[in-house]
């Protein structure tokens, strides 16, 4: 396991990767203010050790995080640290580079990461003042945009970051769209004018909730930009055609009927412009024909519906290249179909449990686990009817799993229910004991919320038992990197803020000197674990106030300067960001690409 699994345990400390907002500053006689005082006090300890950092690119990352954290707070002191780190960020992507060769050299191996650092730093900024957001993008603008390719390599490499440029300009529209709609099509327009970009959609996504007239427009820029796109040498024009396909509802023309979130709102349909639509489609079909059944499997079936209604004259090409994607891809195509009755309301999830029994491993535990999803999205009553669809299929580790998952979930439902009793005495039939501890920490939150302080404290000491926390090799491994680690670690810090420490207390020791290797990667950590961090910003700000210096010193078990300072940043921002929200959850109910 990873040192960036580890840093889970102390977690919790909310990495807000876009609030829009920012919770005021306080008086000093109001709740709170003492306790914000401290995270104040911590943030300046902590903008003195930045620069103490030995890595350039730790220093960006934690100086953006800074930032975002202080800016409403004091916008003249954040203003000077994107100074500061806009500088540090240009001193690596536009180098001072005075000989030919050393150009040449830097052409073939630009440093990617620092590009990274750039986006996030300035998708942080652009929610604030725009204007400087963009002064800082065309000051940090990499050099490798505007130099003159001499070989292939160099082509490939310049033709590369300038995609990945228009990715995010149109990122920055998606953010100020927000906003100030004519300002993110402003921008966004300038950037098609360049070349095309999957971001584009997502742009688009959120002008439809904005102005559709807007979006209406944007939407056939978008495509009067990939009909000019040459599919044979743009892979993206390619796949950002065959997304806006993919996400358009062949029966009522509505744009966004593929998103992953559930219950995501849907806009009116666009008003685009059918025939320069039907150009696009026949026009990416003459291309996606000519690609292997595994390729083409993974374009056209999804979309195939829509393509034939479309371009009818290729109807006939369409039934023939799937046909040899069923018998020359097979898995592909199992996959859409299968993954076509997920989507189905009118499937049942036992028609998908019963899919199951024909195939194996994997296979089948994503089967039983979408026939699950689709149950317990349903009603209690979906899960018993699965419940008892599988009561003859054959044992194994993936129906094992699936009827825990029933089982716990029918006892949540219960005591959602109001019947607590009944409910926790379904949580003792759980075999597998993680998922029993979830059941029992959520049970005593339930129990809490009615005042039954007695039966709080008595599930809260079998869950301690069950976790042996006094015995650091028999504390589960996985329990730090997987997300029952949250449910008891929150349950803890509001029934028993003793326990809460204890747990982090036990684990962190251990987890420094076994799991922290490597040289600390801040962007990836926070990249990669910002959703399990956010878990737990309540949780931290609860132990804050119960002993600010003991949860302080939970970062003295970092003996990296990198994941000490990190830990600070994200309990100091536990503390005054009262919107304990990761803004790209709210960001991601209008993507159609997913983007970090």
């Amino acid at each position: 396991m990873h040192y960036w699994l580890l840093m889970i345990a102390l977690a919790g400390f909310v990495l807000s990767i876009s609030a829009q907002e920012n919770s005021p500053v306080r008086t000093p006689d109001e709740p709170g203010a003492a306790l914000e005082n401290q995270a104040a006090a911590l943030i300046d300890e902590i903008l003195l050790e930045i620069p103490q950092l030995e890595s350039k690119e730790n220093q960006i990352a934690a100086a953006t995080l800074a930032i975002d954290l202080i800016w409403q707070r004091d916008e003249q002191r954040a203003r000077a640290l994107a100074r500061e780190t806009a500088a540090k960020i240009r001193s690596e992507l536009v180098p001072i580079l005075e000989k030919d060769e050393l150009l040449r050299a830097y052409l073939l191996y630009p440093p990617h990461q620092y590009q990274k650092l750039r986006t996030d730093f300035l998708l942080k900024i652009v929610k604030y003042d725009p204007a400087f957001a963009q002064k800082l993008a065309a000051a940090t603008a990499p050099l490798v945009l505007k130099a003159v390719p001499k070989t292939p390599n160099e082509q490939t490499t310049i033709f590369n970051w300038q995609k990945e440029e228009r990715d995010l300009e149109q990122r920055l529209a998606f953010r100020l769209a927000d906003k100030d709609v004519e300002q993110a099509l402003a921008v966004a327009r300038e950037s098609l004018r360049k070349d095309s970009s999957q971001e584009s959609l997502n742009v688009l996504r959120r002008l439809q909730f904005k102005d559709a007239k807007i979006a209406d427009a944007f939407a056939d820029e978008i495509i009067r930009g990939l009909l000019t796109e040459d599919f044979t040498k743009d892979r993206g024009a390619h796949e950002t055609t065959a997304v806006f396909f993919r996400q358009l509802d062949p029966q009522t023309g509505g744009f966004g009927g593929m998103l992953v979130c559930k219950d995501c709102s849907l806009p009116a349909a666009l008003n685009l412009n059918p025939q320069r639509l039907r150009q696009l489609a026949a026009k990416w079909l003459n291309y996606a024909l000519t690609l292997d059944d595994e390729k083409a499997g993974f374009y056209i079936l999804p979309a195939a519906g829509l393509l034939e209604k479309l371009v009818p004259g290729k109807k006939a090409a369409i039934r023939v290249k799937i046909a040899a994607i069923e018998k020359n891809a097979p898995k592909r195509f199992e996959y859409e179909q299968f993954e076509r009755k997920v989507s189905d309301r009118e499937v049942p999830p036992e028609e998908l449990a019963k899919l199951a029994l024909t195939k194996k491993g994997v296979d089948r535990f994503h089967a039983y686990r979408q026939a699950f999803v689709k149950a317990a999205n349903a009603s209690r009553a979906a899960l018993e009817r699965l419940s008892a669809s599988i009561a003859d299929h054959p044992e194994n580790e993936e129906k094992r799993w699936l009827v825990d998952e029933i089982n716990v979930n029918l006892a949540g439902k219960t005591a959602e229910e109001g019947e607590l009793d009944q409910a926790y005495e379904m949580s003792q039939k759980i075999a597998k004991r993680d998922r029993r501890l979830g059941l029992l920490a959520f049970l005593a939150l339930e129990f809490q919320k009615k005042g039954e302080t007695e039966k709080t404290k008595r599930l809260t000491e079998e869950i301690a038992a069950l976790l042996d926390l006094s015995t650091k090799d028999k504390m589960p491994k996985a329990i730090v990197g997987y997300d029952i680690f949250s449910t008891v670690f929150q349950t803890f810090a509001k029934t028993d803020t003793t326990r809460a420490f204890e747990l982090v207390e036990t684990v962190l020791p251990a987890a420094n000197d076994s799991y922290f290797g490597g040289f600390p990667n801040l962007h990836e950590l926070k990249k990669r674990h910002a959703s399990q961090l956010l878990s737990y910003a309540e949780t931290v700000r609860r132990l804050a106030e119960t002993d600010f210096e003991r949860t302080r010193r939970l970062t003295l078990y970092f003996k990296r300067p990198e994941l000490a300072l990190f830990a600070k940043l994200l309990i100091a921002q536990a503390i005054l960001d009262e919107k304990y929200e990761w803004g790209n959850v709210a960001d991601f109910k209008q993507m159609v690409v997913i983007t970090n």
